[in-house]
């Protein structure tokens, strides 16, 4: 069987209703050309609080507020991030740039039947001009074409950056990130200041130091996670709007 994004979402849908949450992986899932993707699907990693805590080396008998009590422990212990060498990361194993890259190549989804196009939810990355502290946030992007989607931000964190350039008229550089462990996605969901780095933050949940590579588009002046299975690098575009959605914003 090869799904495609309806297909998937209703495996998903049907298990939800059945009260069953396993991992799930699709071995053979349609891109958005319509043709068996070279990227596999992994589904529901951290959809349950067991899967949380085994992603966080929690005991099992562990319950909601002691994992919420040790996730705050985790924030406020921050591990810096390492470099590693290009030989040593495993997401330059693969590199595309300029016009081979094609994000219809990939099996996104379209998420909800009334959705406006196929969206990739994952964390994406900013940097603060000033502080240079890294951001990390979810951010809804919908599928325009190969090399372009839309951007969904409210006024918060990223906001305060990319507005930061656009008053410069200047493009915002953003890598968005899909798949990387548990603990990391969770990281990326961290609300506290401004000033605080993320990437720090990440390390804390990972409790381990997080490895970091340049970027292709943008050298050292934005550190992408070496260990990603895949990240879009992009900009942010000054003073540019498009029309995306309707989205069902439930992850």
């Amino acid at each position: 069987v090869n799904p495609g994004d309806f297909e998937v979402t209703a495996i998903i849908k049907k298990l939800d209703e059945m009260k069953k949450f396993p991992v799930i992986l699709f071995e053979n899932v349609l891109n958005l050309h319509g043709k068996k993707s070279e990227v596999r699907a992994l589904m529901n990693e951290a959809i349950s609080q067991d899967k949380v805590q085994v992603a966080l080396n929690m005991p099992l008998t562990t319950n909601r507020v002691q994992i919420a009590e040790r996730c705050l422990e985790l924030e406020e212990k921050r591990v810096k991030p390492v470099v590693v060498s290009r030989n040593e990361a495993p997401i330059k194993e693969v590199v595309q740039v300029g016009e081979k890259v094609d994000l219809y190549d990939l099996p996104i989804l379209r998420h909800h039947y009334m959705d406006g196009g196929p969206y990739i939810v994952m964390p994406t990355v900013v940097r603060d001009r000033e502080s240079g502290v890294y951001n990390l946030s979810y951010h809804r992007m919908e599928v325009k074409n190969p090399r372009l989607t839309g951007f969904y931000s409210s006024p918060r964190h990223l906001w305060k950056v990319f507005k930061d350039y656009e008053e410069r008229n200047e493009p915002c550089p953003a890598v968005t990130v899909i798949g990387h462990h548990p603990a990391f996605n969770m990281g990326a969901a961290y609300k506290g200041p401004f000033l605080v780095d993320e990437y720090d933050i990440i390390g804390g949940y990972m409790d381990e130091p997080l490895r970091l590579v340049p970027s292709e588009t943008f050298g050292e002046d934005m550190m992408v996670p070496a260990d990603a299975e895949i990240v879009i690098e992009g900009v942010l575009l000054p003073n540019e709007r498009l029309t995306e959605g309707p989205f069902g914003e439930a992850p």
